[in-house]
């Protein structure tokens, strides 16, 4: 993720955003450390019947 982060910073990107599923909470904790922050939740729709909820994270580069 620091490799991506960088190359958007050497590119002009101001900020970086990640989509994670609710339910992982390993991952949403990792992004949360690396300085991002939740803007929106989400359902979405996953066929069949099922739904996730999605979690928009963003953070300034």
């Amino acid at each position: 993720m620091d490799e991506l982060i960088a190359y958007g910073r050497k590119n002009g990107d101001r900020i970086a955003y990640a989509d994670v599923n609710a339910i992982n909470t390993d991952a949403l904790e990792r992004y949360g450390r690396m300085g991002f922050r939740e803007v929106s939740r989400k359902e979405k729709d996953a066929g069949e019947g099922h739904v996730f909820t999605e979690v928009e994270l963003t953070r300034v580069m």
